[in-house]
């Protein structure tokens, strides 16, 4: 089994652990396409592009994007007037989290797997629709540097 597939499953573990009170949302790459119940605390894992990196002889370097996506409903009344300042923070909080730990990759207990991680954006608090819900997400990018060894 190559590296990428061990840092991948690690990634889903480490966020069931982040987030032990958050669902996992069954298609990240549509959030549409989801049953409400997992949007309305979520988070996706979603796969990005994968770059060759320079290396020396003998080993293939690449760094792998991802993309961690975390949702959660706005419920409103419409007599409500307070704004939803709550669900915006608890958000970029639970981002700032994910951000943490993702950078601190020695932490992820894979240090044989992982050369290095760089932090590469965090998208603004988005709203959407599902069905007749609201939501919000927002999404945290990043990349993993892995070196795969074939000697």
């Amino acid at each position: 089994m190559s590296k990428i597939t061990t840092v991948y499953d690690e990634l889903l573990t480490v966020l069931s652990t982040i987030f032990p009170e958050k669902t996992r949302i069954f298609h990240a790459y549509s959030l549409e396409d989801n049953p409400e119940h997992n949007l309305r605390d979520g988070y996706g894992l979603i796969k990005g592009s994968t770059d060759r990196v320079e290396s020396e002889f003998k080993s293939f370097t690449d760094s792998h994007g991802f993309e961690v996506i975390l949702t959660r409903e706005v419920i409103r009344l419409e007599s409500d007037v307070d704004p939803v300042d709550d669900v915006h923070r608890s958000l970029i909080e639970d981002a700032f989290e994910l951000r943490e730990r993702i950078y601190r990759y020695d932490k992820l207990g894979l240090q044989t797997e992982i050369e290095n991680t760089e932090i590469l954006t965090v998208s603004g608090v988005s709203l959407f629709l599902a069905n007749k819900s609201k939501f919000v997400s927002i999404s945290i990018a990043f990349n993993i540097l892995i070196n795969e060894n074939f000697n």
